[in-house]
């Protein structure tokens, strides 16, 4: 691979006056996290996605980045990435130089990044765990009625939670679609959890024996209690990774009587001790997944209006009509729906029989947004919660937006991270998928018979950290080309491109990327390129796979090579 050659060949045209140490060898690649600094400072670009809405409701679509001010811990930030995206018009080109879904890529010029058309991108969460039957039966018909009046460039992705968590079927702009899976019978099946976690009080006529059944009642109630709290959350967070590859953001709508958030923690029964818990741990962890996804939570109420039960003493044991009546209790499950729309970004619909009207409300939140993005000055990555205070300039907007991020050096892991599928750029290669935890484009110039590629990643996905003054990190690169059908590719080498910048440089490189170039040396029956990035520090890895489409007409024996298309 001569243009990685530390001697002639520049790797970036700034490379030189970089200190960018390129090394190449046949060898595995080093495990992530071999390398760290002792004493670092990381960069990393974070970035919110912002709902403005005038007094009215409605959106507001003229704001600029200047209407912005953005403090991370009380200090203000500098704006970095600035755009608008909208689901009836091509979002703003970002501030930057950063590539963004919709965007215009120049000629012969591949991403990995997900394109697709920019619209509302949301998924319904049928929760069936945590609802009890008639309340289950009256949202579903509410569900059905909105999924008739979904407009054209909605997509939607269906769900349902049971005692398992389920996809009904996956994103679809066809409201036929999405009613035929809804009436399947993954919604209809029965659920008798949600009834389980909250029992009737026993009426034997005898206080001793109620006293004695409802504890036992109680007791299991509790361990229901808990089981579907920490099911649910962990099917919010699987769904967070599922949808994690999608750009901007995502609504999650959750049909769901909810779960307590906390239990028996404002009781007090000397007779009947129980364990008082809360479940901000699950919580947090779920938001983290959901904040990295850029997903908002939606949590709809499905038990509907609130009615005032009134007990009637006839119908209930005589030893009971003299007792006291029971202190009213905190509904902890209204409680669970603030919370975790509020640490996402969403909203919690409470008290309306309206779920058709709610379901709508959410979805229109992403067709106009802003994504926000910025690199956090002296921020401690330290994997704690950091509060985040956007404000709008402009009288009379109101903005809604997650509150703030965890501050952890790699980002939650995705599926493939998950599972350990790819852990080197080999790999990625050998998996011919478009991976996209590093992102990066690929930009094709013939070059006499060969093919010439210039690699821009996104500084954003990669992890540079400072040490003695200097901007540090490690990347692996592989690109090869040979012939798909055949199976057969030149054999390449992985390059390790040990990155040490000044501060200038540094700069540069979060204004426009870091450039590698790589040439192929083209065969007659060449008609696939594969290309691998990897940030060492964290191990995410991108690859993007591109393939020479058949053409019509013979192509001419001499001149410059065919360019290909993203499979």
């Amino acid at each position: 691979m001569k243009s990685f050659q530390s001697s002639a060949k520049a790797v970036v045209s700034w490379v030189l006056s970089a200190a960018l140490v390129i090394a190449q060898t046949p060898a595995p690649p080093p495990q992530p996290g071999s390398e760290q600094p002792i004493a670092r400072v990381t960069t990393r670009l974070i970035q919110l996605n912002v709902v403005a809405q005038d007094r009215h409701g409605k959106p507001v679509t003229d704001l600029t980045k200047a209407d912005f001010v953005l403090k991370d811990a009380g200090k203000e930030q500098k704006i970095s990435v600035f755009s608008m995206e909208r689901a009836d018009a091509a979002p703003a080109t970002p501030v930057g130089g950063h590539v963004v879904a919709g965007q215009t890529l120049p000629p012969n010029t591949f991403t990995n990044r997900v394109e697709r058309k920019v619209g509302a991108v949301t998924v319904i969460l049928f929760d069936r765990l945590n609802t009890q039957m008639a309340d289950s039966m009256r949202a579903k018909n509410e569900l059905l009625k909105y999924i008739k009046q979904m407009s054209p460039n909605d997509e939607v992705a269906l769900y349902v939670q049971g005692r398992d968590l389920r996809l009904v079927h996956d994103f679809t702009r066809s409201p036929e679609a999405l009613i035929k899976a809804a009436n399947g019978d993954k919604l209809n099946a029965i659920n008798t959890v949600a009834a389980d976690a909250d029992p009737a009080d026993s009426d034997t006529g005898n206080d001793d024996l109620d006293g004695a059944i409802d504890r036992a009642n109680q007791s299991y109630a509790d361990y229901v209690n808990v089981m579907r709290a920490q099911q649910t959350l962990e099917s919010l967070q699987l769904i967070a990774q599922h949808v994690s590859h999608i750009p901007g953001r995502k609504n999650l709508v959750w049909i769901s009587s909810g779960f307590p958030f906390s239990m028996n923690q404002d009781t007090m029964n000397i007779d009947n001790p129980r364990d008082s818990r809360n479940f901000n741990d699950e919580t947090q962890k779920m938001a983290r997944f959901m904040n990295d996804a850029n997903m908002a939570i939606y949590a709809i109420d499905a038990r509907g209006l609130f009615q005032t039960d009134i007990p009637d003493a006839s119908q209930r044991g005589n030893t009971k009509v003299n007792r006291p009546p029971p202190p009213p209790k905190i509904d902890h499950q209204y409680e669970t729906f603030d919370i975790v729309a509020d640490r996402t970004g969403g909203k919690a619909f409470h008290n309306t029989n309206d779920i058709t009207g709610a379901i709508k409300k959410a979805v229109e939140d992403a067709k106009v947004t802003y994504t926000i993005g910025y690199y956090p000055e002296d921020s401690k990555w330290d994997g704690q919660f950091h509060q985040l205070k956007l404000q709008c300039k402009r009288s009379g907007v109101n903005i809604r937006y997650r509150p703030g991020y965890f501050a952890s050096l790699a980002t939650a892991p995705s599926p493939q991270q998950t599972t350990r599928r790819y852990a080197t750029v080999q790999d990625a290669i050998q998996a011919k998928a478009n991976l996209s935890e590093v992102g990066f484009t690929v930009q094709l110039f013939p070059k006499d018979s060969d093919l010439a590629a210039k690699v821009v990643i996104d500084p954003g996905s990669i992890t540079l950290t400072e040490q003695d003054g200097k901007w540090v990190g490690t990347v692996q690169f592989l690109a090869v080309g040979g012939n798909a059908e055949k199976g057969q590719f030149d054999a390449e080498k992985v390059t390790i491109a040990n990155i040490k910048f000044s501060p200038e440089i540094h700069a540069a490189v979060l204004k426009d990327g870091l450039t590698i170039t790589h040439t192929f040396h083209m065969k007659p029956d060449t008609n696939q390129f594969r290309f691998a990035v990897q940030d060492v520090p964290s191990g995410g890895i991108g690859s993007l796979v591109l393939t020479i489409r058949p053409r019509q007409a013979p192509a001419p024996v001499t001149g410059s090579p065919r360019l290909p298309d993203a499979k």
